[in-house]
């Protein structure tokens, strides 16, 4: 049965597995709103909910790095399957029953461990595929954490508008199909391990080096630079540009992935002809640049054009660091793309968590929701200043 299923299917296989981390790092934030009013939160206990999901993957990310090499990779990306599955099933079940705050940590960290297990194995699975251009290949598969993340928006939101308020749950319950296609999927598929068991660097060499303690803070930044725009254009194109959920869920979350999409694209097709550092260099500015658009403009076409821009600015960021840390570090399998998810997702969980607190504190200095929103955001410019820090470092290193 194997042989029905060639390298093309596996790179296929692993482009729907970025579709489900889409499914699973943005579903939720979607529900925000409802979860407000369901579940009677704030911003900080929202942010809570990100911290706590992005704290258990970094927590799976971490003892995967110690462990990784001593497993199948089958193995252990038909586990996250299982996990991410669950935890879709149980956030749809567990609203049903109750409506205690804390029983939403249940799902969340369920499919925050198929989440945090993906990180890890994917992407050197994706590197793994026999052929050329890996960060080509890399870019275009993480396109399509983009362009699911697009699907997810639309379809939840017309779903949401069709089915009501009441009975959001029926969602998350369909989006578990996905992962559990998965699960059948990668029994069969070919994954290549030869690298894994030839050539391959210590991991002790690799954390010692400072090289790849810059790539650590360089993976930090691009997670933060990310998602907190990922996880908060939602609710900031509903609370700080008053628009109405429908509205506010396409324009917002749909344009920052439409253009995350299109930039992994055209790096995908034209990375070969790219020199690594100096579009990572671009982005950042680029990032700055949108993250200030989006906060301190009051024209509500001039905020959603920087809430776009930055999709289109922060698309290379993670691909672009894995790639490039894969390129400097060849021999450093799954293990060193343990350590680098670890690294994204620790930023990944700063970033949505410090808009979110600031925002907190601005509200009770007397800021108004539209106010303390942007303020929180724009925070989170500090990761693109420390990644130009951090790659200008990078670049004049032999």
């Amino acid at each position: 049965m194997l042989s029905r299923f060639t390298y093309r299917s596996t790179f296929y296989a692993c482009s729907s597995a970025f579709v489900v981390g889409a499914v699973i790092n943005n579903l939720p934030s979607l529900f925000f709103v409802i979860f407000q009013d369901w579940f009677g939160v704030s911003y900080a206990q929202i942010s809570l909910l990100v911290t706590v999901h992005f704290l258990t993957q970094l927590i799976v990310d971490a003892i995967c790095a110690g462990f990784i090499h001593q497993l199948r990779w089958r193995t252990c990306i038909c586990v996250s399957c299982f996990f991410s599955f669950a935890g879709l099933l149980l956030l749809g079940i567990i609203p049903q029953i109750t409506h205690t705050y804390l029983f939403l940590f249940i799902p969340i960290i369920t499919f925050a461990i198929g989440s945090g297990l993906a990180d890890v194995i994917v992407n050197p699975i994706i590197e793994n595929i026999p052929g050329d251009d890996q960060a080509g290949k890399m870019s275009m598969a993480h396109s399509f954490y983009s362009w699911g993340l697009v699907v997810v928006i639309i379809l939840t939101t017309i779903t949401l508008r069709i089915v009501g308020h009441a009975r959001w749950y029926w969602i998350p319950i369909a989006w578990s199909l996905l992962p559990f296609a998965n699960f059948g999927l990668f029994l069969v598929i070919p994954i290549c391990e030869i690298k894994e068991k030839q050539g391959k660097i210590p991991y002790k060499k690799i954390v010692s080096s400072r090289m790849f303690i810059l790539a650590l803070i360089l993976m930090l930044c691009a997670g933060a630079c990310e998602m907190t725009v990922s996880q908060w254009s939602s609710l900031f194109a509903e609370k700080a540009l008053g628009m109405p959920k429908v509205v506010g869920d396409i324009a917002g979350p749909c344009l920052f992935a439409c253009a995350m999409g299109c930039g992994r694209v055209i790096f995908g097709v034209l990375g070969k002809r790219m020199q690594m550092v100096n579009v990572l260099l671009s982005c950042s500015f680029l990032c700055i640049f949108a993250y200030s658009l989006m906060a301190l403009s009051p024209r509500t076409g001039a905020s959603l054009f920087g809430c776009m821009l930055c999709g289109f600015a922060v698309s290379v960021l993670w691909p672009g660091m894995l790639s490039l840390a894969a390129f400097r570090f060849p021999g450093g399998g799954a293990t060193m793309f343990a350590f680098l998810a670890f690294s994204g997702d620790i930023g990944c969980s700063m970033g949505p968590g410090l808009a979110g607190i600031v925002s907190d504190k601005l509200v009770a200095r007397g800021w108004s929701a539209s106010s303390s929103l942007r303020g929180g955001l724009l925070t989170c410019i500090l990761f693109s200043f420390l990644m130009i820090g951090s790659l200008c470092i990078w670049k004049n290193k032999k």
